[in-house]
């Protein structure tokens, strides 16, 4: 077993290595004769493009290919005859060409020059998936996102620089993440889809001159999701996946989430069993499913990857995964890279392969009695590192398969009834989450949003990934991609995507965070204004580059000091981390010295459960439209709960919860009715300024309506704040109830 630790330091947390080229924890690897290659999406002092690197006995070297527009995401590479072609997509920027696309995909060679590129221009957005060389041609796997769908494709790049397309799956599956492989005189193809079951596997094998048998692997209320694919010497074909179940504990959703392999058998796909004799080989548990707590870790937990094994009969099935659930920062970017043998009879040992770094590759067949894969290594120059390595008996374990993870327990999710209204209806939603872009999240940006829209049921929600953490940049690239996805599932009346970035400001020496902001972009203007550069290194350059766009900014966590900016509108007082309006005087101290805001519920999920983690807001609003809700957001028509749907609707004077009554009077008259949706009401509290209670209701029912005057002793403010019946259990980390006993309506402001 190699062992090779990152160690944590301070100085680098909050003053990031500028010099260095930082990379994508997404990086693709290939053999080459003697040598290794691997491409990844780069961020270099504001420029983004393609990284290659490559390594021979004596050095490694690397060349940035730069790209027009400054992006570039998901390259990909093969070998071809005596040639290294790479893939990338590339975002062309204000590209309003009726029909076509705004990421174009493009490529290049080594022998051709990296600085020489070609691109293909299709209809909708084109993403590279896989890349392969095969019976004297190029084929690019790719997702083709157009309209409301998104289709597998595949690029035969023909010599003359011409492309014959292939679609391989179906307009009702919204399908992604496509892997191939070789496999005799066919190309072998698998892939993820959603659809009206939810996520499946697909699978097809492709020929020239033949027609397509597409089959579905998969089947159930379960999720099955993100597939590898592998050929080994003998022609057999193994399809790796990951299979999702809903889980809950003590009032926490979670996902149980392990991996299942099968072989195709004449059409046929045998399920290999695991330890239990389950058709699931391992779990992925450690570090996504919390056994007594939750914390982050940079690399890809959720990544299992096969490889042929060294004599080329067998398969290897390896993942990363989460040393302990130890509160530790080293934790945070130190995994342990994991190896499975398996053959068609069964699973077999289990290996460490290397302990320490993190965002391991897939394994290359072995050279010399090795196996060679690479890592993300955030270092001064390069942030990639390759690394060889050896299958040896001593460094053979046991996995626990389930004992530590007792008391999760399949749950259904089911349905939710949503109510119908005259006029403003209530819609639901959490605008705060945090993708696999995320250094230490998890979660594909497709995935967060049909979770939050099918499963948790929401109206709408968001997508805002860390601008800059440990060492880890979110890119423009990644920023327009999750726009393309969130463009493709949007749909006026029924579920509104949005997406972001949270700016997380360290202020160097203080404890714990400070005035960090999620950002909510209204439309498809996008600026990232990230800590680690000039762009975003103190507040008031935060607000400088931000001041044009048109944009929400949620100050959060439990400490943070608002602007007069017209996006430092409403406050996230609430998540999975802390209940901060209970446990911090931050929103009181900004509403008596008269500023105005909103209160918003909304989770910083990093557990890929949006909805389901512990803070919700309502919001009034007109319709379930962008524009809609985008207008309830400036007006302030919004509260937050702890993820319970209490109705809650607030109003002095006539003038509802965000508004302000001019001229108010020396009595106010107040209009307040809760509906708990079944559960019961403790306590309702009309809270003004200083915390002072002014007027408290004790109560053992469901539902509450009350008009009672109150005596206006100058108060700046009035809001309801309501306590349901039960225990509020604080979780350690990104852990919460998924729906608690709190809710807040927006202040009304009284001038």
């Amino acid at each position: 077993m190699n062992v090779s630790y990152r160690k944590y330091t301070e100085e680098r947390e909050f003053w990031p290595y500028c010099d260095a080229i930082c990379s994508s924890k997404f990086i693709d690897i290939k053999p080459a004769g003697d040598k290794l290659y691997a491409a990844t999406q780069y961020f270099h002092d504001g420029e983004e493009g393609v990284l290659v690197v490559w390594n021979d006995s004596v050095s490694t070297q690397y060349k940035k290919i730069k790209t027009k527009s400054s992006t570039a995401i998901f390259p990909k590479l093969c070998v071809h005859g005596d040639d290294v072609v790479f893939f990338w997509s590339e975002y062309i920027q204000d590209y309003k060409k009726k029909g076509s696309s705004n990421w174009v995909l493009h490529y290049c060679s080594l022998n051709n020059s990296l600085e020489k590129h070609w691109g293909i221009e299709l209809e909708g957005d084109v993403f590279v998936t896989d890349l392969c060389s095969f019976d004297g041609s190029i084929f690019a796997i790719c997702e083709n996102c157009c309209g409301n769908e998104s289709r597998i494709i595949i690029l035969e790049i023909l010599n003359n620089g011409e492309y014959k397309k292939t679609t391989l799956s179906e307009g009702n599956i919204f399908a992604k993440r496509a892997r191939a492989c070789i496999a005799g005189d066919k190309l072998a193809v698998a892939w993820d889809g959603y659809g009206p079951d939810g996520y499946d596997i697909y699978y097809c094998e492709y020929k020239r001159k033949e027609g397509l048998a597409v089959s579905r692997v998969t089947s159930g209320k379960d999720w099955f999701l993100n597939p590898s694919i592998v050929s080994n010497d003998n022609g057999d074909i193994y399809l790796s996946f990951i299979k999702s179940v809903d889980v809950a504990r003590d009032g926490v959703i979670g996902r149980a989430e392990t991996v299942c392999v099968v072989f195709v058998d004449n059409g046929l796909f045998r399920h290999i069993k695991g330890p239990d004799g389950s058709d699931s080989v391992i779990n992925l548990y450690m570090g996504l499913l919390p056994a007594e707590r939750y914390f982050g870790y940079v690399g890809l937990r959720r990544n299992p990857q096969l490889s042929v094994n060294g004599d080329g009969s067998g398969v290897l099935l390896t993942w990363e995964k989460h040393r302990s659930e130890e509160e530790i920062w080293d934790n945070v970017e130190n995994g342990e890279f994991m190896c499975l043998e398996l053959d068609k009879s069964g699973a077999g040992n289990t290996y460490i392969l290397h302990s320490g770094g993190n965002s391991f590759t897939r394994l290359v067949k072995k050279q010399n009695g090795f196996y060679y894969a690479c890592r993300a290594e955030r270092k001064d120059d390069i942030d990639i590192e390759f690394f060889k390595m050896q299958i040896e008996e001593k460094d053979k374990i046991e996995l626990p398969y389930f004992e530590k993870w007792d008391g999760w327990k399949p749950v259904d999710l089911g349905k939710y009834e949503k109510l119908e209204a005259k006029g403003e209806k209530i819609y639901w939603g959490d605008l705060h989450c945090h993708s696999m872009h995320s250094a230490d999240a998890e979660g594909f940006a497709d995935e967060l949003y049909f979770y939050a829209r099918d499963k948790a049921h929401l109206d709408f929600s968001g997508i805002t990934d860390n601008d800059y953490y440990y060492d880890t940049v979110f890119t423009y690239s990644e920023s327009m991609y999750i726009e393309s996805v969130c463009r493709a599932i949007s749909e006026e009346g029924r579920f509104i995507c949005f997406n972001g970035f949270e700016w997380t400001f360290y202020e160097k020496g203080s404890s714990g965070n400070f005035n960090h902001r999620s950002v909510v972009f209204y439309n498809e203007e996008r600026r990232i204004a990230r800590r680690s550069d000039k762009t975003g290194n103190s507040f008031d350059r935060f607000i400088f580059t931000m001041k044009d766009v048109k944009a929400e900014w949620h100050a959060h966590h439990a400490v943070w000091k608002l602007s007069d900016h017209p996006s430092d509108n409403n406050v996230e007082i609430t998540s999975a981390w802390k209940v901060n309006m209970e446990i911090a005087d931050t929103v009181g101290q900004h509403l008596d010295k008269g500023m105005v805001f909103g209160f918003m519920g909304s989770s910083d999920n990093h557990r890929y459960i949006p909805g389901n983690s512990g803070a919700l807001t309502g919001v009034y609003a007109s319709e379930l439209s962008r524009k809609g809700l985008i207008e309830a957001f400036k007006n302030r028509k919004v509260y937050a709960t702890t993820g319970n749907r209490t109705i809650l609707n607030f109003s002095v004077e006539g003038i509802a919860m965000g508004g302000i009554v001019k001229d108010a009077k020396d009595i106010l008259h107040i209009t307040l009715s809760i509906d708990g949706r079944g559960r019961s009401i403790d306590t309702v509290q009309i809270i003004a300024d200083k915390r002072t209670v002014v007027k408290e209701f004790k109560l053992n029912d469901s539902k509450f309506t009350k008009r009672f005057q109150i005596e206006n002793k100058g108060y700046k403010y009035l809001y309801a704040r309501v306590l349901l019946s039960g225990e509020y259990v604080d979780y350690p980390h990104n852990i919460a109830m998924a729906e608690g006993i709190y809710a807040w309506s927006s202040p009304v402001f009284l001038r």
